[in-house]
């Protein structure tokens, strides 16, 4: 759960990274060549994160027991969980997106300092609660054994296959 916990919050970072630039007003509305250049870059992350995950299920076995599966997910630390948690979402393009989307349809260029500070606390708020509730739902021992062994192979391929399908 702690590992778990720690990818929550550097999502949550990654999240805070890309909504606040957004609000401190880089409008990529009128640079459509940052935003493309932007949007190529994350496009990138994404694809390498679907590729390399898919060779490396490739490599591993379908006979593993819940017990050697849990045993790899203990390898990471907290601090890798929570670098790929940051990466994984301050890079997703579709985030990028979403809360460009978001932000120039919500908020007026001319909003105060005060009120984008409001919007950005909430949207950090708000994501925490998300992605740590998600975090200690998915890794408690009930789930996890629904979600280890044969199942999880499928899960893993179709999420880095997502992963492949939005960065494309």
């Amino acid at each position: 759960q702690k590992v778990g916990v720690c990818t929550a919050i550097g999502t949550v970072t990654g999240i805070a990274l890309q909504s606040f630039y957004i609000l401190l007003g880089i409008n990529f509305t009128y640079s459509l060549y940052i935003m493309e250049m932007l949007q190529l870059v994350c496009a990138a992350y994404l694809i390498y994160l679907g590729i390399a995950g898919l060779i490396k299920t490739a490599h591993n076995t379908d006979k593993r027991t819940i017990e050697e599966t849990n045993d790899s997910n203990q390898a990471m630390t907290s601090a890798q969980g929570f670098k790929q948690g940051f990466l994984v979402d301050a890079l997703n393009p579709l985030a990028l997106s979403f809360f460009l989307t978001i932000f120039s349809t919500f908020i007026a260029k001319d909003a105060t300092v005060l009120f984008k500070a409001i919007c950005w606390f909430e949207i950090i708020i708000l994501g925490a609660i998300w992605f740590i509730s998600a975090s200690i739902f998915i890794s408690s021992k009930t789930i996890q054994s629904i979600l280890t062994g044969k199942i999880a192979k499928y899960i893993n391929i179709i999420t880095l296959l997502l992963f492949i399908f939005f960065g494309g």
